[in-house]
């Protein structure tokens, strides 16, 4: 009995003991199952095309369904920084040779290619663009910087062929260090809603033959191109112009004319080296002045009143903008407006956004700006670490009407309207204390009669990394101690966010 009853428990240990090992066997095979390979391949082709085209490549050797993926995706994006750096560009041109050989998607969704041009790629490139071209490419990105091209930028930058000046699939084109020749050939774009042409020379007729080109273009930028007078926009539909510096320097002391009466949206950023002027943009809801003029351009006596001009021809322009963006150098300017000529045309907006960094030469240009936004809604104050966008005040000027930036906010007696009658929403990011944002502040909650909301939100995560933590104490404490400031409005609200 015992031999039989030992038998049966070995018995029985050993069926458990396969049953164990099969069942684990099992739960790693299940671990084990590719279940991205499983999925239909159209959806393998769409993750895909996030990706860079060398990346997507690199996935041939996952196994013999991945093998020809790539050659299916409608995106193409030729990048490889390790080659540009390293020199080896004509490995880079080969590599792009051999993929479009081998590429057999249908149609082509995206097209982007960086590349160090030089002339003697003309020819490559000139069929990249005629591939894309004949596969109905929708999106299309050329950027072609090279060092030929910088050292002799109005040189021989890459011409843009006629298939491409007359493609009639592409809704969105980026060109940056390209070039026109157009004297046997319109340009004919009937589809494109989004146009931006970076580091080109142009001309005011080239620009108006794009835009007649262009029927139903909507969105258009232009980045530190030059060559162009003046800029009349006429079209229904182009609704939003963005203007990103400005690289000529042969006519600074001549205007960049902007007409654009039915346009609703218009950017102007970045350096420039002449003055914008407007001169008929009454359909404008959306106004963003985020630039410099460099010193000695634009102005031709240099002086600050000749800068207060500038600034004030630019506001009158923009008097019936709902939102308005201002960032430091227009600021800046119009603290001199401020303390000097005390004259600024009404403002009709409803939310302004200033862009600072609250320096002590910025205070008098915020108050400036609300002293004229008289039906002003909403307020945000984007604060910024100090930049080089920055108005260089003449030593003579600071001296001559210097004043306490400490108490400034403290200081000052005269009723602003928008505080009285509108201002219900204020939001301050990028907030790490000083006396000049405490102060600015101070002075809303004091004052702002009607205020509903103020939210305070500290600098962005990636800044706070470098913050210590007795600096991050003292941030608690201010905030503490602005909780107790007088509210003129009982129904305020202070919210912070960390």
């Amino acid at each position: 009995m015992e031999s039989e009853s030992s038998s049966a428990d070995e018995l029985d240990d050993g069926f458990f003991s396969r049953r164990r090992a099969d069942g684990f066997e099992s739960f790693l095979k299940k671990k084990s199952v590719d279940r991205i390979s499983s999925l239909p391949d159209t959806v393998l082709v769409h993750i895909l095309s996030f990706l860079p085209t060398k990346d997507a490549i690199k996935t041939t050797v996952l196994s013999k369904k991945w093998q020809f993926l790539w050659t299916l995706v409608p995106t193409l994006h030729f990048y490889d920084p390790k080659l540009l750096r390293n020199g080896d560009i004509h490995s880079f041109v080969n590599f792009i040779d051999q993929t479009l050989i081998l590429h057999n998607a249908p149609k082509i969704t995206k097209f982007r290619l960086e590349l160090d041009y030089y002339a003697v790629f003309k020819s490559r490139v000139n069929l990249w663009v005629r591939f894309a071209v004949r596969r109905e490419v929708e999106e299309l990105d050329l950027d072609l910087l090279g060092a030929k091209v910088i050292e002799e930028f109005y040189g021989k930058p890459y011409k843009l062929p006629i298939n491409l000046c007359m493609c009639s699939t592409v809704t969105k084109l980026s060109l940056r260090y390209c070039r026109f020749t157009y004297r046997n050939w319109t340009i004919c774009w009937k589809s494109i809603k989004s146009l931006s042409l970076g580091y080109m020379q142009l001309t005011d007729a080239l620009i108006r033959d794009i835009l007649l080109g262009t029927p139903v273009l909507e969105v258009l930028e232009l980045r530190e191109c030059s060559g162009l007078n003046r800029l009349d926009i006429n079209s229904e539909r182009l609704n939003r112009l963005g203007i990103y510096g400005y690289g000529d320097f042969c006519k600074s002391d001549s205007d960049l004319v902007i007409s654009a009466p039915k346009l609703r949206s218009l950017g102007i950023y970045g350096l420039f080296r002449r003055k914008c002027r407007l001169v008929n943009v009454k359909s404008l809801d959306d106004a963003t002045l985020k630039f410099k003029l460099l010193d000695g351009h634009g102005n031709r006596d240099n002086s600050d009143k000749g800068y207060c001009k500038i600034m004030e021809e630019l506001l009158s322009s923009l008097i019936s903008v709902k939102n308005l963006t201002i960032a430091t150098w227009c600021i800046q300017v119009s603290s001199i407006l401020e303390v000097v000529i005390k004259h600024l045309p009404l403002l009709l907006v409803k939310c302004l956004i200033l862009v600072t960094h609250f320096d002590k030469w910025d205070l008098p240009g915020i108050k400036c700006l609300l002293s004229q936004s008289i039906l002003l809604e909403k307020l945000v104050v984007d604060v910024h670490s100090p930049s080089t966008s920055q108005f260089s005040f003449d030593k003579k000027f600071i001296d001559s009407y210097n004043f306490d930036g400490e108490n400034y906010w403290a200081s000052q007696k005269l009723v602003i309207p928008c505080l009285k009658n509108h201002l219900k929403t204020v939001e301050i990011t990028g907030f790490s204390g000083g006396q000049h944002a405490i102060g600015f502040i101070q002075f809303i909650l004091k004052n702002a009669l009607v205020l509903e909301k103020m939210v305070i939100c500290a600098k962005r995560a990636e800044q706070r990394r470098w913050m210590k933590d007795s600096k991050a104490k003292e941030l608690v404490e201010v905030v503490q101690k602005m909780l107790r400031f007088r509210r003129a409005s009982a129904s305020a609200e202070i919210l912070f966010s960390w």
